[in-house]
């Protein structure tokens, strides 16, 4: 029994030497995060053009300057398509292209495709990290229009989830 206590008393001894450094590394990391914390909670000034742009699209992969894009995730009813984009990348992009909704006569399957041009605006810019997500695209009709937009010119979509709105703004159909 006499070589037993001086074992156990090893073990305890390597048991406490590694929970002091568990316990330094976790000070130590809790240290470095708080400081990323408060870096990052500092106020925002004017940012330089972003390393990485994004928009969410509706299965919420972030996609770059998308040549096409659906405004009303699950039934394709309402997108842009053949956009271009010229600016891309700071807390705004700006693009044309042609919004597309499908026009449900006799029924949203065997309705048409009417298209219009429109000029596209992705801003409310979330940073994550060196990236930027845009959270809200509005869409202003240049002529030609759909009837329900009977006030005003242009439309607002939030894109910030695929659960989206019909609109932000949309007057009732």
């Amino acid at each position: 029994m006499g070589s037993r206590p001086s074992k156990m008393s090893g073990q305890w001894r390597a048991i406490a030497a590694g929970s002091l450094l568990t316990v330094a590394a976790v000070c130590f990391a809790g240290w470095q995060l708080s400081s990323i914390a408060v870096a990052d909670s500092a106020p925002q000034t004017a940012r330089p053009v972003s390393d990485a742009a994004y928009l969410l699209d509706c299965s919420l992969n972030a996609v770059s300057q998308p040549s096409t894009y659906s405004l009303l995730c699950g039934n394709g009813t309402y997108a842009l398509d053949d956009l271009r984009w010229e600016s891309w990348g700071s807390e705004e992009a700006r693009a044309t292209g042609t919004y597309f909704e499908k026009e449900c006569v006799p029924n949203c399957a065997q309705g048409m495709l009417q298209g219009y041009p429109v000029r596209v605006e992705a801003d409310e810019a979330r940073h994550a990290g060196t990236a930027v997500i845009y959270e809200r695209l509005t869409v202003r009709f240049e002529g030609a229009r759909p009837q329900w937009l009977e006030n005003g010119d242009s439309i607002s979509y939030d894109v910030s989830s695929a659960e989206r709105p019909e609109a932000m703004d949309s007057p009732a159909k």
